[in-house]
């Protein structure tokens, strides 16, 4: 479902119907909440805590990451950019 909707807001972008800073904000804030909901069940699942605490802080820095490639994006409209020199 996520990959669909990323998919549509791609797709709209492609055709000047959307923002391509908005659909790539879109593509990534998915996959950050795809990364986010495993979070819990590796929690449950893996016993070894050394493992938890690492996956745990490899993962928030990737959030991190993402919403700082998010911010820049926002900021200076790189994916527009990319846009029309690909168009070009």
């Amino acid at each position: 479902m996520i990959l669909y909707l990323v998919e549509i807001q791609v797709t709209l972008a492609g055709h000047s119907q959307l923002n391509a800073s908005v659909a790539a904000s879109v593509a990534i804030l998915s996959s950050l909440e795809n990364a986010v909901i495993n979070l819990p069940i590796i929690w449950r699942a893996v016993k070894d805590k050394a493992v938890v605490k690492r996956f745990t802080i490899e993962l928030i820095t990737i959030v991190f990451s993402g919403l700082a490639v998010i911010w820049a994006d926002q900021s200076f409209a790189l994916s527009d950019h990319i846009l029309q020199l690909l168009k070009s």
